[in-house]
């Protein structure tokens, strides 16, 4: 039995099938799906209050699949392995849960850069993240945001050090290509508010 059944009159999710991974939220084009325990407000709140404050400092967001990556770079704490302190992490069911308005909502609350951090045994494969962020990067475009502040990977949960190089290797890049605009913000913030 599938999660979701497309019928002509309407969408139905199957509470059985389901997995909760939240990769049908973004892709409903008129926004009627959320996810609990992961809403949309939650979400929301959750990056606005990461990014908030003033930083001379690149702010990187990384959006972890909440049991494998998140439990990678848990291990790579446990076992006192340091990484920059200007990426801030937030779980998700799935960096499919993840949509467009979430990465606008980072970037022009604060966020210079954004990393998606996916499980090897997940759902939402290599392919389907790179996919994802792939057209995700097209859209940021259009906002003047160059394709670079976004990036994305697999990894299974001994590949902490991945994580770590990739926290370190990021930091570098956003730090050289500099902090974004507050022009480029306000215009990222002011199409927000159009699209509610």
């Amino acid at each position: 039995m599938k999660a979701i059944e497309i019928t002509a009159k309407d969408v139905t999710i199957n509470s059985i099938s389901c997995t909760g991974c939240g990769i049908c939220v973004p892709k409903c084009p008129t926004e009627a799906i959320d996810l609990k325990h992961s809403t949309d407000i939650q979400l929301m709140a959750q990056i606005h209050g990461m990014m908030e404050g003033n930083s001379d400092k690149p702010k990187i967001l990384a959006f972890l699949e909440k049991t494998t990556a998140y439990g990678s770079a848990d291990l790579a704490g446990q076992t006192r392995v340091q990484y920059t302190p200007n990426v801030t992490i937030i779980p998700v069911p799935s960096t499919g849960r993840v949509g467009l308005k979430h990465v606008l909502h980072a970037l022009a609350h604060g966020a210079d850069g954004v990393i998606f951090i996916e499980g090897d045994d997940s759902p939402f494969r290599e392919e389907g993240v790179r996919e994802h962020v792939n057209s995700m990067k097209k859209e940021l475009s259009k906002f003047g945001v160059e394709s670079l502040r976004v990036v994305s990977i697999t990894t299974t949960l001994p590949q902490y050090d991945k994580i770590i190089n990739l926290f370190q290797t990021f930091d570098e890049r956003i730090s050289k290509m500099g902090r974004i605009q507050p022009e480029k913000r306000e215009r990222i913030a002011d199409a927000l508010k159009g699209g509610k």
